[in-house]
């Protein structure tokens, strides 16, 4: 990509502060920081986590160089759930969204290919991974978003199973949410308060002809919407979520205006 990928804005008015990126991504998907300030990036076609600082420096990098015949494996695989294609802990098979703990421990859904979360120490070597393809509990269909919340659990929206699931840090299931208000959730995210955030993103790139939606929610331990509205155009197909540290809501969109932002009252 020559053009800047990453946009930097003022929390307070949404202006545009900074902009970089330009030759480091092909097609980066999600973005997070962490608690130092650390930007984390994940790109789906090069399958790499990236670590920088706020200017852009390049600080880390994730994942392995794939060898000869794996990305066709890995894109049969979609088909033959089975096929053996690695075992390497460090390979990436489009990569979705990463979240960091405030010790430093990140947390990367693995992705349109892979179906699992893997957690890597704060100098990125590999610590565990959980997770397989399916819709049983504690497997994943295209992990598409995670969050850490305070109580120390993650949440991973779950897409294509149209549910979320959280999790302790060590990979056992501690819950799972679906329901007809909250939808398909795309993203999770979580706000300064600790309150979940839910991005719904509907079924229009799952499914032929299927239901375009774009709604923004919160939900509290028990899974229950507490609060939920839509992006007026409904056909933005919204994709990513990300709350700011005063409360700002900013929503990514594959249509039309590419961000949309809320600000706090008051």
């Amino acid at each position: 990509m020559k053009a800047d990928a990453v946009v930097r804005l003022d929390p307070v008015t949404g202006r545009t502060v900074d902009t970089w990126g330009s030759g480091l991504f092909k097609s980066p998907h999600g973005i997070s920081c962490d608690a130092e300030g650390r930007v984390w990036v994940t790109d789906v076609m090069t399958n790499r986590v990236t670590v920088h600082r706020a200017d852009g420096t390049l600080i880390d990098t994730i994942g392995h160089e794939y060898g000869f015949g794996l990305e066709a494996c890995l894109s049969v695989r979609n088909s033959l759930q089975n096929l053996p294609c690695t075992e390497d802990p460090y390979i990436f098979a489009r990569p979705t969204d990463v979240a960091v703990t405030p010790g430093g421990r990140a947390y990367v859904s693995d992705g349109y290919r892979n179906s699992r979360v893997a957690e890597y120490a704060p100098y990125g070597d590999f610590l565990r991974q959980w997770g397989e393809r399916g819709s049983k509990d504690g497997q994943f269909n295209i992990p598409h978003g995670i969050t850490y919340l305070p109580d120390g659990t993650l949440a991973v929206a779950d897409r294509r199973n149209a549910r979320i699931q959280t999790f302790t840090t060590d990979g056992a299931l501690r819950a799972t949410y679906s329901s007809a208000e909250l939808g398909r959730p795309y993203d999770v995210a979580t706000g300064p308060d600790g309150t979940l955030y839910v991005l719904d993103g509907g079924d229009a790139l799952d499914e032929k002809n299927g239901q375009r939606r774009g709604y923004v929610m919160t939900v509290n331990r028990k899974g229950a919407v507490t609060r939920r509205w839509a992006l007026t155009d409904q056909n933005a197909d919204p994709h990513q979520l990300a709350i700011g540290p005063r409360g700002e809501i900013y929503v990514a969109a594959l249509q039309g205006p590419p961000l949309w932002r809320w600000a706090p009252t008051p």
